[in-house]
């Protein structure tokens, strides 16, 4: 008998090749890996990052050879080597990102306490997580 949690999780993303106009500036920075839903040890599901060059190979946070520019991300994903995008911050970024995690249900109902940080945060773009149960905050 299988779970929930046995099939890979559904990803909650729109068109990666029309991405929004508030994250349009980041296109041009070459700072682009992609993830895959993948399992760790304990059964959970995760998300880390990759190459989109060597997509069998993971991208580090802090080594600007194993990220790409937007367009190879995008191919890499598009060729079903990635479920999504990732974009890596760095403190030369103008833009800063918030994850509020596990603020989401199955209903889309937001938890009152992200509600307050979202609503505190009004002149920045929003979207749901590409795991659908949590909201990123992207901000200048």
């Amino acid at each position: 008998m299988s779970n929930d949690t046995d099939a890979k999780p559904i990803t909650h993303q729109a068109d990666l090749a029309k991405l929004p106009g508030a994250l349009a500036p980041l296109i041009e920075r070459p700072q682009w890996a992609v993830w895959r839903w993948t399992r760790k040890p304990d059964g959970k599901w995760q998300k880390p990052p990759f190459q989109a060059r060597q997509p069998d190979r993971h991208a580090s946070t802090n080594d600007p050879n194993t990220w790409a520019d937007y367009a190879t991300a995008l191919a890499a994903v598009q060729a079903g080597h990635g479920d999504g995008l990732s974009y890596v911050l760095t403190n030369g970024d103008p833009c800063g990102a918030i994850d509020l995690d596990h603020c989401r249900d199955k209903l889309c109902s937001i938890d009152k306490w992200a509600q307050n940080f979202m609503q505190a945060a009004v002149d920045t773009y929003q979207e749901v997580t590409p795991s659908g149960e949590g909201v990123r905050i992207w901000l200048l």
